[in-house]
């Protein structure tokens, strides 16, 4: 199976342009960005969003975690 393109929603933070569409493999996983010292979890509850004429998968984003040092 080819990966799917998914826009992904919310945040602390603004998500920079080029990190708001992202590949996964399958829609039961979860998306985590490295930003800044933390990781931000974005997670698909069935949901879609428009992107550039394109109705995609929308990940809304769910939690943030600390990265181990």
């Amino acid at each position: 199976m080819s990966p799917l393109q998914v826009v992904l929603s919310g945040g602390p933070t603004a998500i920079p342009v080029d990190e708001l569409v992202q590949l996964v493999d399958r829609l039961d996983e979860r998306v985590k960005l490295l930003r800044g010292n933390g990781r931000d979890h974005f997670a698909y509850f069935g949901e879609t969003a428009m992107h550039d004429g394109q109705e995609l998968p929308r990940f809304d984003w769910v939690t943030r975690t600390s990265v181990a040092e």
